[in-house]
Parts: C-alpha cells; structure tokens; sequence
C-alpha cells in the first residue's frame, strides 16, 4: 500500500548521480520535492526538469530542496544531467522501491516495469504534504509553487 498526504516519509536508502549515498533521514530539515521521472529523454519530461533547473534558485531562497528519481543508474543520470545543465540531484530507484513507496511504480501483473511521473512534496518533518501523479504538464510548475506557498506563507 502506497503511502498518502498526511503519512510519515519511509525509509529508504538510495544514491545520487554522484554514487553519494542519500537516506529518508537526510531529506528532513528541509521541504523537498521528489520529481519522479518516468521516460526522462522525452521532450515533455525534458521540459518539465529544465523548468525546474529555471527555478532552482527559487527553490533555494526558499530552502526548499529538489530531487529527481529515476530507475537510470548513476552514471546514466549524472551523463543526464550534464546533458541539460541540470542543477539538482538525481536518485536512482532501479528497483523502484522509492517509487513503490509513493504509489507511482507501474506494473504489468506482479512486476515493476517502470515509474509514472509524479511530484511529491514532504514537509521539514518528513510528512508527506502534495503530490501529483501522473503529472498534468500543463501548469504543473506552477502548482507546485502553488503547494509550497501554502505550506511556506
């Protein structure tokens, strides 16, 4: 059972483009986004991660960090990023447990084969607070600046 608004961050244990090991426990003490990528080379996710690069600065006046997550292994993200000067870090889920945790992995009978787009939004305390999946491109920046303004007024 997936994980809803209101309920505590699980633990997990991950790592970034960098191969530098991230857990649950670091993402607390800041409100982060987790960017859930499904096909990341397609142009409309392409778009959607170069406006989040756009407003990265935002983001941080805000203290507010951003995550990608992607089943790509390290390597593959971080060639990733440097393709689309992406300035936030990326996640590899190959085994889409993160994304299984949020409800967004998507299956064919009892296997995983992928992840849907999908933000979330967790708190300081590592409560879930928004999440949007799939994401509905149009728009979609700008609520999630919508979701931060309620939780930041």
């Amino acid at each position: 059972m997936s994980i809803q608004i209101g309920d505590k961050l699980p633990d997990f244990c991950t790592v970034d483009e960098e191969s530098s090991v991230l857990t649950s426990e670091d993402l607390l003490g800041n409100i982060t986004i987790l960017y859930f990528c499904s096909k990341k080379d397609s142009p409309e996710m392409v778009e959607e991660l170069c406006g989040f690069r756009d407003a990265i600065s935002e983001f941080k006046e805000r203290e507010v960090a951003v995550f990608g997550v992607t089943r790509d292994t390290p390597e593959n993200n971080k060639s990733f990023c440097f393709s689309y000067n992406l300035d936030f870090p990326f996640l590899s889920d190959p085994s889409c447990e993160i994304a299984d945790f949020f409800g967004v992995a998507e299956y064919a009978g009892d296997h995983v084969v992928g992840i849907q787009s999908a933000t979330v939004i967790i708190d300081e305390e590592g409560i879930i607070r928004w999440k949007e999946c799939p994401i509905q491109e149009s728009g979609h920046l700008d609520r999630v600046v919508q979701a931060l303004d309620r939780l930041q007024p």
